[in-house]
């Protein structure tokens, strides 16, 4: 099935699906920064679109960043109109599917990345904002 031009049941229109959707239901992960969901090799091959300031082409940030030790998920597909997106805070990210909650938290060095791109003002949210 190609998702890329999805009839809107309720306008008609066309709505676009983003790639920030799991491939596949095996192996899923969580941003901990942002709660995306995605594959590992997701993650990997195109980083977090929420999340831009890393480099996502390491394993050691794909892994420190990215748990699967995470509860319940939500697909989001209208950030602006979703009452849901506005009370999980994600309401500002890119349409996908994202963990309810992470039980786990980005490790040293991927906290001191969010740091740098807070002060920076590089991406689109901070660890604190998430807490």
């Amino acid at each position: 099935m190609n998702y890329d031009d999805v009839e809107d049941d309720l306008g008609g229109g066309e709505v676009q699906v983003s790639q920030s959707v799991p491939d596949e239901m095996k192996g899923l992960r969580a941003c901990i920064i942002c709660l995306l969901v995605k594959t590992y090799t997701q993650f990997y091959n195109d980083g977090c679109p929420n999340c831009n300031f890393m480099d996502w082409g390491e394993r050691e940030i794909v892994e420190g960043a990215t748990t699967k030790n995470f509860e319940g998920l939500v697909a989001m597909m209208q950030p602006k109109d979703s009452w849901v997106a506005k009370w999980q805070r994600i309401d500002r990210f890119v349409p996908g599917t994202y963990a309810i909650k992470v039980n786990e938290e980005a490790s040293e060095e991927v906290q001191e990345h969010c740091r740098e791109a807070k002060r920076r003002n590089l991406g689109k949210l901070s660890m604190e904002e998430n807490a």
